[in-house]
This record gives structure tokens, sequence and C-alpha cells, in this order.
């Protein structure tokens, strides 16, 4: 009689003097280990996200480690709805919405420290802090990605703290085959450095596009200075700016990126972000009457008045404000 095995149960990497592996194999129930240095792992994760008082971080840690959660824990099949648990989540454990949150986030951190080995030197709380879509991915997407990249290169020594700074990378598609086997292992090292998969022309050419309909949307190419920018392209956007300044920029690549009013210097770009949503404004910002609808807005307005008065406003910023009609005389909170 044939007898269906479980889904395959992802064990630690095996690490050698050259070579990082990912163990995976099958076997009969994927129990979860729960130890000290489970707790301990627990705890840091709650002590960063505000829970200073240890008495609550012990009740957070309880609730995952319950006889009751253990299920939980070994198939985490639940994806975190929301925003990770924060501060106050300890008073709300009577909410089973809240303990289920709990649970969820519990279950993650231990598969990602099971997956990657205790002794790994990754802190994985600070992981998933740092990209907290890792507690909505299954943990076997997480794992493929990891033997992706193991398979893609030679990228071995460091790859662990690439990983650790860029934690995105375990949620991105790997490169398409043409970049794949045109990026060099230093061509993917530095594109992995920023979070990137890939920098080849395929995805830049893709990348290009986004930035064409960034342009669209707000009028400017000024990416990686509004609240609501897409990570990816801000991280794509990031790398450009570094490969220009170390003169490493493709000029092919910089000429696209010229003509569609990309801003290589990082302060004159987040300057001009500002500038473009002020001269857009329909308010009373520039005339310094009133308050703004826009709070952040009106701050650099005021900013602004002030490096004119010190002499620490560039002459050609004081000729576009000038351009706009600004109101030099206007008062301001930070007068």
């Amino acid at each position: 009689m044939f007898v269906r095995p479980h889904a395959p149960a992802i064990l630690p990497f095996t690490r050698g003097p050259d070579r990082l592996l990912i163990r995976i194999h099958c076997n009969s129930k994927p129990a979860l280990s729960i130890n000290n240095s489970s707790e301990e792992l627990l705890d840091r994760f709650w002590q960063a996200r505000g829970v200073v008082d240890a008495g609550q971080r012990q009740r957070l840690i309880d609730v995952a480690l319950l006889e009751t959660a253990k299920e939980e824990l070994a198939y985490p099949g639940r994806a975190l709805q929301g925003d990770l648990p924060g501060a106050g989540t300890a008073w709300l454990l009577e909410s089973a919405d809240v303990t289920a949150q709990v649970k969820v986030v519990s279950a993650k951190l231990l598969k990602l420290q099971s997956l990657f080995g205790e002794d790994a030197e990754l802190d994985v709380a600070a992981m998933l802090i740092k990209e907290p879509r890792l507690a909505a991915t299954d943990i076997r997407v997480i794992a493929r990605r990891l033997l992706e990249m193991r398979l893609a290169s030679g990228v071995q020594r460091d790859m662990l703290q690439l990983i650790q700074a860029q934690p995105s990378l375990l949620l991105q598609e790997s490169a398409g085959g043409d970049d794949q086997q045109a990026d060099t292992d230093e061509e993917r090292r530095r594109a992995w450095e920023f979070g990137l998969s890939s920098d080849g022309q395929q995805e830049w050419s893709r990348r290009v596009e986004e930035l064409r309909a960034y342009r669209q949307q707000y009028g400017d190419a000024h990416v990686g200075f509004r609240d609501n920018d897409a990570p990816e392209l801000t991280r794509w956007a990031a790398k450009q700016r570094s490969d220009w300044r170390a003169g490493d920029l493709r000029e092919d690549r910089a000429n696209a990126l010229e003509g569609l009013g990309f801003e290589f210097n990082e302060a004159k770009a987040e300057w001009m972000r500002w500038y473009a949503e002020l001269a857009a404004s329909t308010d009373d910002t520039m005339l310094g009457s009133g308050l703004s609808r826009d709070f952040y807005l009106y701050n650099w307005c005021s900013v602004q008045r002030i490096a004119k008065r010190s002499g620490a406003l560039a002459p050609d910023r004081i000729a576009l404000l000038n351009d706009i009609a600004f109101d030099w005389t206007g008062a301001d909170a930070l007068s």
C-alpha cells in the first residue's frame, strides 16, 4: 500500500569551509524545536517592538509556547494579517484575533530560526521587523528563494550578511534567464547589496518603465523621497545613484535616466521633490499665512526661509523659489 509522505520539512543550513547548503528531507512530523534560544529570540523580538516590561514579554512568549499553540508553530499555515503586533499587544491578549497574531508571528520567527540554524549569526527578529512581509510569506517560498540564491552564483562567504542587511531579497523572484546568465558574481553581489535580485539589462529596463510611470504620476522622477514610494523602485534608484557616484554607471543608462529627469544627487533630489510639491500646491503655503494642509510641506517652507536669512540657501535654490513667487517674508512656526 502506498503511503503519501508529508510535505518536505526544511532543516537548517549546514556550512562547510566554502559552501552553504539547504538540507530538505521528508519526515513524518515536522516538529519545531522549542528551547531556551527560542525564548531568547521571542524576547528580543518583543523588546524591539516596544514591549519594555519583562513580565508582559513573558506573557507573549507563553502564548506562543503553550500546548495549544504548538500545532500552529509546527504547521504555520496562517499568514499575518495587517501590521506586526507591537507595544500594546500584551494588554490585548483577551482578543482571539490578537492571540492569533502573536502565534503566527512567533511561528514565523521560530521557523526562520530553524531554517537558518541557530549558529548562522543572523538576527531573524531584526530581519522580520525590517521586512514585515516575511510574516505573511510561506516558509517554503523563503526556503526556495534561499536555494535559488545559493545556486545562482558563487557569492557564498557573505551571503548571510547580505540577507541580514536586505531581508527583502527573500521575497523577490529570481532574476530572469538572460540576466541570470549575464550577471557576473560581482554584479550580482552588488545588486544584492541594494536588495535587488539583479540589475541586469532585463531587470533594468523593467525598472526604467516603472520610473516612467512614477514620473507620469508625480510629475517628476525624484523617487525615494516620498513616503509611499515602492521599496523595490527606491532601492533600485539608490543603486543607480551609487553607481553614478562611483563612476560605474554605464553611459547609455545614465543618458536614459537623465532623459527622464532623474536626479543623481540625493540631497538635490530630495529638495526638488519638495519643491515640485510646493509648485503644485494650491493652498497658502507659499504666502506664509496660516497653516498648510500639509504640515511637512509647511515646515519645509519654514526651513527655506530660515536658510536664506542665515545665508545657507544656495543661489540656484533661491532662484527656483523666486520663480514660483515664494514669499520670503511670511511668518512661520520655525522663525
